[in-house]
């Protein structure tokens, strides 16, 4: 929201606060195409993954 004003940014998070991380989730996963389930990050039950440039 970077041409929000700071007032307007608290608003919003005071008015879907609670649904923030759903709505981050979802956008995440729709732009990289990976779906983390967030029950899955809350439990801290993740895969690891190592990825090294040649």
């Amino acid at each position: 929201m970077p041409e929000s004003s700071e007032a307007d940014v608290v608003a919003y998070v005071e008015e879907h606060g609670e649904r923030l991380p759903e709505l981050v989730f979802t956008a995440v996963g729709a732009y990289t195409g990976v779906a983390i389930g967030q029950d899955a990050v809350k439990a801290g039950d993740l895969p690891g993954v190592l990825i090294a440039a040649a």
